[in-house]
């Protein structure tokens, strides 16, 4: 019998250290709730063990130490990220990911290779400021992604000017707006 699935929830931040050699050879499905990373590299040392993995879900999860969040992996297809606190930077490197959810506060710097794959993504990033949102890299967040849908919230809206102000490497946005979302 080999492990495919594994949830791992805690009703509070749970402090995990990851042991320097991991081994879940046939681990397809890895969700984690609540977990504190001890170390920064405790997140790309059990990434090096799931030869395997096509999904990681991590919500409510947290690095003892801020810095970077790294999921690298070749296998990967699906990337959920909801509420990672205490990240910096935030390192994507997935060739077969297809679906990617990032729902959270913008980090101050985005690294996103070999994303060739990708088929849908749904960002939602919430501004502590506008000020501290333009200095960040976020347009590198959007880099590869070829077609958004908003719903005319303010906080779209800004999203839509700064874009328009200073995304260099944007060249075409299309905005639509549903009749039931209507602006008014």
């Amino acid at each position: 019998m080999t492990l495919v699935r594994l949830k791992l929830e805690f009703g509070h931040s749970f402090g995990v250290s990851v042991p320097h050699t991991v081994c879940l050879p046939n681990l397809k499905f890895l969700h984690l709730r609540h977990i504190v990373f001890l170390d920064n590299e405790s997140v790309q040392r059990l990434f090096s063990g799931c030869h395997m993995l096509e999904e990681l879900l991590l919500r409510h999860c947290s690095q003892k130490i801020p810095g970077k969040f790294m999921a690298c992996s070749p296998t990967l297809k699906r990337l959920i990220l909801t509420s990672i606190t205490d990240c910096e930077e935030l390192m994507i490197n997935a060739l077969n990911l297809v679906y990617f959810e990032h729902s959270n506060f913008v980090v101050t710097h985005y690294s996103l290779l070999n994303l060739h794959s990708l088929v849908e993504a749904r960002i939602d990033v919430g501004l502590f400021t506008v000020a501290f949102f333009y200095q960040t890299t976020t347009p590198d967040l959007l880099r590869g992604i070829t077609q958004g849908t908003f719903y005319g919230k303010e906080e779209e809206l800004q999203l839509v000017e700064y874009f328009l102000m200073n995304a260099q490497i944007l060249q075409n946005l299309t905005v639509f707006v549903s009749e039931y979302n209507r602006l008014r």
